[in-house]
């Protein structure tokens, strides 16, 4: 008796996961969560100040830390919108060593999130996620004016299945996208300690302007139509099983002191 159309599905799918899982293990051994997305919230008339001290006295520690070789790289980022996806700005922090990440819980001690304490006084919650830096590309060009979605996920399964998941379907799609003209990068954070936390997995889009972002809809068509003709990445496609549920998505842009930014 010949297979269902579903059965065949869900075997080759099933080969996928292990053909891309099996160096999988091997390189979340590599690092111990060298990566920190901090989040920052206020209350609306809390915000200015906010994004004010993160933009003019936080921006300058951080370019210190990183001078002084506890941070590796460091990018701040604020929530264009109000509400849309729970934060106000994000830190986005990347250690080169486990040692790194050690003495800047040493730093926290004494500025919050990396904020002073008066500044501090701004936000209602900072949030710090562990994460590891599992998949990233970028490739920026002269005259990008980037505007970044950051999508973060539930996961339905284990880290190790997701990022199979990722390679084989979600990174075929954001490398066409690439093509197109219209993204300069992408970054997939996985968070090291996702329970109770809201979100496992965050997605970082960067589109090179809003002209870009506003063709997103007419590339994420074209670009899936090409990759159909691909049976790996059909076969992912066609496959019913959930695994991962996406939250709220929020536009973001580079944090810059408000007189840079006019």
């Amino acid at each position: 008796m010949k297979p269902s159309p579903h059965a065949v599905v869900r075997t080759v799918f099933a080969l996928l996961i292990a053909a891309f899982a099996a160096p999988l293990a091997a390189v979340a051994a590599d690092h111990d969560a060298l990566s920190l997305v901090v989040s920052y919230s206020a209350e609306p008339g809390d915000r200015v100040e906010l994004l004010d001290a993160l933009a003019n006295q936080a921006a300058g520690r951080f370019a210190k830390w990183q001078h002084d070789g506890v941070i590796a790289r460091w990018q701040l980022l604020y929530n264009r919108y109000r509400g849309a996806g729970g934060w106000d700005a994000m830190a986005l922090l990347t250690f080169a060593r486990p040692a790194d990440v050690a003495r800047w819980s040493a730093i926290e001690r004494l500025y919050p999130g990396g904020l002073a304490p008066r500044e501090a006084a701004f936000a209602t919650t900072i949030d710090t996620v562990p994460v590891d830096l599992a998949r990233s590309r970028r490739e920026p060009k002269e005259g990008d004016t980037p505007v970044y979605l950051a999508i973060p996920y539930k996961l339905m399964v284990s880290p190790e299945e997701y990022l199979a998941y990722a390679d084989g379907y979600v990174l075929p799609q954001f490398d066409g996208w690439v093509g197109e003209g219209v993204l300069a990068g992408y970054r997939i954070y996985v968070s090291r300690y996702p329970a109770g936390r809201p979100w496992s997995s965050m997605i970082l889009l960067e589109y090179r302007s809003d002209a870009a972002l506003t063709e997103r809809g007419a590339v994420v068509a074209k670009v899936r139509a090409r990759l159909k003709n691909d049976p790996k990445w059909k076969a992912i496609s066609d496959n019913k099983k959930t695994i991962r549920e996406e939250l709220e998505v929020a536009v973001a842009q580079e944090l810059r002191p408000r007189a840079a930014a006019q």
